[in-house]
């Protein structure tokens, strides 16, 4: 089998397909496309810059759609966060109800209070103690 010096093409084939067939058996992965491909436009501008040894348009270019790109991956989390703080605080609210009607819990107030003394009563006292 006869290997070739370039094989980006190949894993990215190798990927969508992947990303295809796990579709089909319910795994959804598209969300994580925009992403990767936004860290590996970064990682290429970094590149260019090391190779370059100072920022050049081209990995600028390159480090400005690849922060977008991924950036915009991110907007998915807000609602994910959303939903989760609805479920939390949804749980909370019911969770307060079921405790307002617990029968079983009788709270007394604290009907003891404490004797006030001055400093000089009580250094006078610690040292009668010693």
């Amino acid at each position: 089998m006869k290997t070739r010096k370039n094989s980006g093409l190949g894993i990215v084939l190798i990927i969508i397909g992947s990303f295809i067939l796990l579709g089909m058996i319910g795994v959804h992965l598209g969300g994580l496309v925009p992403f990767a491909l936004g860290l590996g436009l970064i990682y290429w501008g970094y590149k260019k810059y090391q190779q370059k040894g100072g920022l050049s348009a081209g990995s600028m270019i390159l480090f400005i759609f690849g922060g977008l790109i991924t950036l915009s991956g991110v907007g998915a989390l807000i609602p994910f966060f959303i939903g989760c703080l609805l479920l939390f605080f949804g749980y909370q609210y019911m969770k307060g109800d079921q405790d307002d009607t617990d029968s079983d819990l009788h709270v007394t107030p604290n009907t003891v209070t404490p004797k006030r003394r001055s400093l000089d009563e009580e250094f006078s006292n610690i040292i009668n103690k010693s």
